[in-house]
Parts: structure tokens; C-alpha cells; sequence
């Protein structure tokens, strides 16, 4: 029943309903039958579905240094994963060098330190 309210909440925010729209048509369903006891769980959960939603909608680009974020393997790797829009780009000096791409779940690690560490793990076997 929650899982019900909270699906057609978020519908209604996506296709384009205002918050406050949204909000009084939910309140009025929920009074109507007596489920208001679940109008605070249910916002909760809307509201971390919506804001997990918007997390990975972007396109996160991880390099080692800021000239990386330019190279012929970031803009493959953002081709493979249907990118169209521009990537984040966030700059981490643990990845030695190379890109990590993510977007919507899915990840492409063409990082040095993630080479590494796999060539260490196959000679310590």
C-alpha cells in the first residue's frame, strides 16, 4: 500500500505536477481512506527515491588530474554508456591516472590504479 502511494507521488512529480499540486492530491487520497498514518513514510520514501534518482542521472567523470578529463579514452568511455549530456568531473590523486565514468549504475574503471592493483592481486595469488 505504501509502495502504491509512493509510486504514484513520484509519477506525479515526474510528469511535470508541482510539489504542492503533488502534496494535496496525495493528502486528499490518503484522508479519503484513512492511510494517513503513512503520509510521513511515504514522503520519506519519495523523497530518497527522487534524490537516488537525480544521484545517478549525471554522468560522474573521476580522473587522477584535470587534463585527463579530456583524453580519447574518457570520451569513449562516455560514448559506451550513452552519455549525451556534459559529465561531472571530479579529480581524485588515488587513481595515478586514467578515468572512472559512471552513469545511471553503470561504471567503466579505465584507471591505472585499478590496473595495478589487479596485476598485484594475480601475482600474489
Amino acid at each position: 500500500m505504501k509502495r502504491d502511494y509512493v509510486t504514484a507521488f513520484v509519477a506525479a512529480i515526474k510528469g511535470g505536477a508541482s510539489a504542492e499540486v503533488a502534496l494535496t492530491g496525495l493528502r486528499a487520497a490518503m484522508e479519503k481512506r484513512h492511510h494517513m498514518s503513512l503520509f510521513a513514510p511515504v514522503l520519506r520514501s519519495a523523497v530518497t527515491e527522487l534524490s537516488h534518482e537525480q544521484k545517478y542521472e549525471r554522468a560522474v567523470v573521476t580522473v587522477a588530474n584535470a587534463a585527463d578529463a579530456s583524453s580519447g579514452t574518457v570520451a569513449e568511455s562516455l560514448k559506451k554508456l550513452g552519455v549525451t549530456e556534459k559529465p561531472v568531473v571530479t579529480v581524485d590523486d588515488s587513481l595515478i591516472g586514467g578515468a572512472v565514468v559512471s552513469y545511471r549504475h553503470r561504471r567503466i574503471d579505465a584507471s591505472f590504479k585499478t590496473a595495478l592493483v589487479q596485476i598485484y592481486r594475480a601475482i600474489t595469488k
